[in-house]
């Protein structure tokens, strides 16, 4: 009996189940022999545990920021125009987050109305003043 269908997905010997990364009735049986089961990796609520351990600043922004656009943070002035380095809004909603997960007190929405890393800082200083 042919074990393995046409779509890739395991079929169990002598069994009608397909089995495959989006089905969940797959036992050890079902695996071929020499590969092995997938094991535990970090989570991204481990990473934000890590991340929460520090501070938000604005080096830290600045870093952050290089990061993303595989740039040296040296190279990200505070008055640069993050939109015209290549940052987009899927980087930026990203970077809320992060922040946001260090306790910074930041919303997309108002990164998305201004373009720099000064301005950026600048909101974050303003919300903490205001107990935000």
């Amino acid at each position: 009996m042919d074990t393995q269908p046409r779509s890739g997905r395991l079929q169990s010997a002598g069994s009608n189940r397909v089995c495959g990364p989006f089905h969940g009735n797959c036992g050890p049986e079902d695996q071929p022999q020499g590969i092995a089961r997938p094991t535990a990796r970090t989570t991204r609520k481990h990473n934000a545990r890590i991340i929460m351990s520090t501070a938000l600043t604005l080096e830290r922004m600045r870093a952050d920021i290089a990061a993303m656009l595989h740039e040296d943070p040296q190279d990200i002035l505070d008055d640069d125009n993050l939109i015209d380095l290549g940052l987009d809004s899927m980087r930026v909603m990203t970077l809320a987050t992060r922040w946001r997960e260090t306790g910074a007190p930041i919303e997309f929405s108002e990164m998305a109305s201004v373009v720099t890393l000064g301005q950026w800082w600048s909101l974050i200083e303003r919300a903490q003043q205001n107990g935000r």
